[in-house]
This record gives C-alpha cells, sequence and structure tokens, in this order.
C-alpha cells in the first residue's frame, strides 16, 4: 500500500472486487489501525508479533542486554499461554520483575492484548500468522 491512510485501504479494498480479509496485520501504527477501524471493522487486526519485539527493543532496549531474560519472557507472554488467568498472572509478573510498572509502552501494549496474545489470537482465524 502507498500509505496507511482511509483512501489507501479503500482503494485496496477496490483491487480485491470489494472481498475483506478476515483479519489483518498491523505494526502498532496509529493511522493504521483507525483507517482499517473505519473501512473494515469487522475484520479482525492484530498486531505483527515481529513488529510488537521491534518496538520492545525499542522501547526498552536496556532489557535486551547480555544475560537478560526479558526477550524470552517477554515472547512467554505473547506465545505460550492458552489461559486467560495464566497470562495475567504471567504478564504481572514481568511488569514487577523488570519494574515496568510506570513504562507507558508497557501499559499500552497491555490493553491491547486481545490483538497479540495467544490466548485470544486462538478465536480468530489467521492460518498461523502472527
Amino acid at each position: 500500500m502507498y500509505d496507511e491512510t482511509v483512501q489507501s485501504f479503500e482503494t485496496s479494498l477496490d483491487a480485491m472486487s470489494g472481498k475483506k480479509p478476515t483479519s489483518f496485520f498491523i505494526n502498532q501504527d496509529q493511522a493504521m489501525a483507525k483507517a482499517i477501524s473505519q473501512i473494515m471493522p469487522e475484520v479482525f487486526h492484530g498486531l505483527c508479533t515481529f513488529h510488537l519485539m521491534q518496538n520492545a527493543l525499542k522501547h526498552l532496549g536496556y532489557l535486551f542486554k547480555s544475560g537478560s531474560k526479558f526477550s524470552s519472557d517477554l515472547k512467554t507472554c505473547i506465545y505460550d499461554y492458552k489461559n486467560e488467568h495464566e497470562l495475567i498472572e504471567t504478564w504481572n509478573s514481568l511488569i514487577d520483575k523488570y519494574s515496568l510498572q510506570e513504562n507507558e509502552w508497557m501499559k499500552k501494549t497491555w490493553t491491547k492484548r486481545e490483538q497479540w496474545a495467544h490466548v485470544y489470537m486462538m478465536r480468530v482465524f489467521t492460518r498461523g500468522m502472527r
């Protein structure tokens, strides 16, 4: 797509003869999320886990240093839980372990958990894409 505007999404939808996908993955870009919500409100839009990890590195790079288990702990939250209660407990432990209670990026990411956590993604047809 040329850009992440409503017009670009409308153009791509026209190119697909109006057929909408069942799911769409984005990189936490607010403009893209807004455009998808307006043009295809019934289409699930998840967060691309590759970009989620890239954004974690960008916002929390100091936690990716040698010897830190932050990356694997975060991936555990993303991929390993089939039970919502277990995910919540593990996320809270992650926040405490790395003293991230006041980190705005982590707070924002948690509010979007239904777009990236396996426990919620199991409910959506994505053909295994993440």
